[in-house]
Order: structure tokens, then sequence, then C-alpha cells
């Protein structure tokens, strides 16, 4: 298995999609967390200015970048794990690697390994640059600059991975069982940006739906969020008011539903 997931590593460092792409989610932290808020900062007044201000100041760069990933950051993983997944289907490369090993479910399962050690490096590199942003930002405006504490940082470090493994395995799942790469990406953007955001919406209306909210990616995600300190845990609607455990568990049920799907499927069809 190990050589199955070494191998998934070097291939991907070829995918240029996938550079692209992750420097997209990179991009994104820059621009809606820091710039947008470091503009709100300098130019709004009133009490939610206290807020917008300290998710600038390092010591909360973990929950800036925990608070970012239940809804702009989820589409963006699931193309990466749709990269991972389908990217190399036309190359017909998928057919080549599945004919020599002895079982088909290892290829499967050592793309899913290969996508944790991704969203792993991926996260750290998001960390990096969420940390360097809040030193150039508390430097302009003026802010507080006292650093996180080790243990809020690895709590965020986690919570952070455990949300970006989630929506990237189950890009991964859906570009397995779609086999097409652009109608995973569509699906993706279509569940992330809409449909999550307006099932939020209308559990918020229909009480007796509001248990749903947790069992979505962004809901569960949010209540990571909110724990780290992010108000309403990055969602506009709020997170829901479940624990912690139980969103651990929602997660991690996606991820293990999403690539167990995949996993039978792939082992029960032909490769194209």
């Amino acid at each position: 298995m190990g050589n199955v997931i070494r191998g998934e590593l070097y291939v991907a460092r070829f995918k240029k999609a996938l550079w692209v792409v992750g420097a997209i989610l990179l991009l994104q932290i820059v621009v809606f967390a820091y710039l947008a808020n470091a503009i709100v900062y300098r130019t709004v007044d009133g009490p939610a200015v206290a807020s917008v201000a300290s998710s600038l100041e390092p010591a909360n760069f973990g929950a800036t970048v925990v608070g970012s990933l239940p809804m702009y950051a989820g589409p963006v993983l699931i193309i990466i794990g749709a990269l991972i997944g389908v990217g190399d289907g036309k190359s017909g490369m998928t057919r080549t690697i599945s004919t020599r090993l002895p079982s088909r479910w290892k290829l499967v399962v050592g793309r899913a390994g290969a996508a944790a050690v991704i969203v792993l490096i991926l996260m750290a590199a998001t960390f990096t640059v969420a940390y360097l942003c809040s030193l150039v930002t508390t430097a302009a405006l003026d802010l507080d600059s006292t650093g996180p504490g080790v243990g809020d940082m690895a709590i965020s470090f986690a919570y952070g991975s455990l949300i970006a493994y989630t929506w990237t395995a189950v890009g991964l799942g859906l570009g397995v069982v779609t086999r097409s790469l652009p109608l995973t990406i569509a699906i993706g953007l279509f569940w992330g940006l809409a449909a999550e955001q307006l099932l939020h919406g209308v559990t918020r209306i229909v009480a007796d739906m509001a248990p749903i909210s947790v069992l979505l990616i962004s809901g569960s995600g949010a209540v990571l969020a909110e724990a780290t300190g992010v108000p309403n845990g990055g969602l506009i609607v709020g997170a829901p008011d479940v624990g912690i455990l139980p969103a651990v568990g929602v997660l991690i049920g996606w991820a293990t539903l999403s690539l167990g799907i995949a996993t039978i499927l792939f082992r029960h069809r032909d490769v194209i």
C-alpha cells in the first residue's frame, strides 16, 4: 500500500491543475480572509469591527483559516479530490495501474492516502500564508501582534485538516463514481456553493428540519470553526447547536461513505 501512495504522490506532482487549484485556495485566504476584512476594518464603523480586527490578528490566524473552510473553500477542495480521483482518466493511467495491482481496491485506498498527504501539505501552506498575512495586516493596521498558543494552533490545524480532507474525499469519491472530471467539478460547485447553503437556510425557517444542518459538511465544519472562536462558525446562518464530537463523527462519516462507495464501485466495474 505504501508503494501505491508514493506512486500516486509522484503522479500528483506533475498534475499542473492541482498546483493551480491549490494556489486558488491560498489566494482565497489572502483576498477574502485578510484583504477584504482589512478594507472593512479601515472603512466601516460599528460593533462588528472588533470581531473583524480579532480575525486579522496573529493570535487567531488558525481560527480564521478554519472559519474559511466550511463555506467557500469546499468547492475548491472537491475539485482537488476530483483531480486525484479521476484527473488521469483520459491518459489511460488508471487502467494501466489497476491491472498491475492484485486488488483494485488498493488503488482507491492508495489515492485516498495520497489525498490525505496532499491535504496536510496544503493545510500547512494555508496556515503559513495566513500567519504571514496576519503579520502584515497587524503591522499595517496597528493591531495586537501577540502570537497564538501552540495548543490552540494545533487544534485549529487538526480541525482544518479534517474539514479539508472530508471535502477532498467527497470529490475523490464523486470522481470515481462519475468517471468525468467536468461532471464532478459541476456537481461539487453546485453542492458546495448552492445546495448546502440553501439547505442551511431552509433549516432556519423550518424548525423540524434543523437537525439536517449538522449532517451537512459545512454545518459540521462550522461547529468546529465556532469551537476555535469564529463567530457563527463562518456561516451566514450560524453554526448548528451541537457538540464537537457529533460534528467530527459526521465529517468522518462523509469521508468514509464517499471512499467506501468509490472503492466498492471501482472493484465491480470495468475501468475506462
